[in-house]
Parts: structure tokens; sequence; C-alpha cells
């Protein structure tokens, strides 16, 4: 898992734990994390999951004068600095592109590992998951939150009402990629890859890439339940209560 840079001091913690245990349960066996600046709180989370093998924290070392010239602290770089380095330094073969707030939902298997074992032919060069929004400003439903959870709001367990417009192909959508296939990365699709691969658009029957937006695009956009990440709820609360017990064992909260 290829993630966006840690930027502007960013300090919600119980996201970074939540967006690490949905993808672990979703089949991912590594994370990167690109470092610029995040809370003390979030760094201590990070340093767990990197005593335990599970994530690479890189520095990321834009100057700060440049910030304001470069889109989203460099992520153009840092996106195809780590589909490098998950084929060249690490041996993967699949990586994915994806911010703190996105999670590639897979609707007719398992996990992504499922998807990608049974989908891939070998000559794709990535899977490209159309847009949903999920809106922090929406209520909550908590019909589903377990008596016992420490740590409870989880975006994907509390967030089930989304847009029900799915966005075209390229427009903030996000992909897995064959690492092998990839010559130059753009940020919702590729730009350039190897001769003989083209890339797949997920069908909409078979995997979206759910959004969950702190600031809403449209707050009026027409809205739709859909329940489907809380087919993992048995797994993520409990992940998630364990993680924030390991690294926060005084109080087992993760904040946000």
């Amino acid at each position: 898992m290829c993630v966006g840079p840690l930027q502007q001091n960013y300090s919600d913690v119980l996201r970074v734990a939540e967006f690490v245990e949905m993808y672990r349960i979703l089949g991912a066996r590594h994370f990167y994390f690109y470092h610029l600046s995040a809370s003390d709180e979030v760094m201590r989370l990070l340093r767990y999951y990197q005593s335990e093998g599970i994530i690479d924290v890189l520095q990321w070392n834009v100057p700060a004068e440049l910030l304001s010239q470069v889109h989203y602290a460099g992520i153009m770089a840092q996106i195809n600095d780590c589909v490098y380095r998950a084929m060249v330094v690490d041996n993967y073969r699949y990586a994915a592109t994806v911010d703190l707030d996105e999670i590639l939902i897979p609707l007719k298997h398992n996990s992504l590992a499922f998807f990608l074992r049974q989908c891939d032919e070998g000559r794709t060069s990535a899977y490209v998951f159309r847009n949903v929004f999920f809106f922090k400003l929406d209520s909550n439903d908590s019909f589903s939150l377990p008596a016992h959870t420490h740590n409870r709001f989880l975006y994907t367990q509390m967030k089930v009402r989304r847009t029900l417009e799915v966005m075209p192909t390229h427009q903030r959508s996000k992909c897995i990629v064959n690492t092998q296939s990839i010559i130059e990365m753009g940020n919702h699709f590729v730009w350039r890859s190897v001769p003989g691969y083209t890339e797949t658009t997920v069908p909409l029957s078979v995997g979206l890439l759910f959004h969950y937006r702190d600031q809403c695009i449209n707050c009026k956009a027409p809205l739709m339940v859909d329940y489907t990440a809380r087919r993992f709820g048995s797994l993520i609360w409990d992940r998630v209560d364990e993680t924030c017990g390991q690294v926060f064992t005084e109080s087992g909260i993760c904040v946000t």
C-alpha cells in the first residue's frame, strides 16, 4: 500500500489505525508511509507498526519553501517512488496508491488479494476503482457499534450513506497496479505503462473506491445507503481496539 504524504502535522491516529487494519483484512501485506510532518501520537502508532514489520516510514524531505509550489507535497514523485520501491526493493507484484481516507472495496470477493488472484490474467497494468463519497458531515449510524468497543468511531462502520453517482474512470479513481508494468504513475491512473499492458476499469458490481471525505464535495448530492463495509465489522472493531491498546496502554484510545 502506497500512502499519500503525511503533512500539516497530521494527527488523526484512529484513522491511521483503521486504514491499516482494514487493508490488512483486505489482504495487504506491507505499507509505505511518507512522513513530512505528523503528531507525536501518529508517529508512536507508526513506530509500533514499523516494529511489527508491517510498514516502512520514509522521510519525505520536501523543502518548506517549495510546498506551495508542488501539488500535495510532491505526491506525484512520491507515488512513483513508492511503486518502484515496491517492485525493485521488496519484489511486490502489486501496489495500491491511496490516501488515508480511501478504501478499495471488493464487492464480490472476500479480499483484494482474492480479487487479484481470480481476475489477473497477466497483462493488466492497473485495476482502476471508480470513486464514491461518504461524508463526515453526514449523520453517524451506530446500530452495529459493539458495546465493549473503546474506540467508538470508525468511518467504515459509522458512515453508511454514500453518493448515488459513481464518478467516471480517471476522476478521483485509484488503482491497484502491476508494479512490473508501470513506467510512470499518476495520482488517479497510469500515465505510461510497458507496451503490451493495458488498464482495466473494475466493474461497478465488482469493486468501488470508498472515499471518506471530511468535507463534502457537493453537500446536496443524492445519497444512498450502502452497508458493504459493515461485513468487515466483526474484525475491524476488535483489531483497531487491540492495536490502540497495544500502543496507548494508558487509555487504549487512538485519538482523532
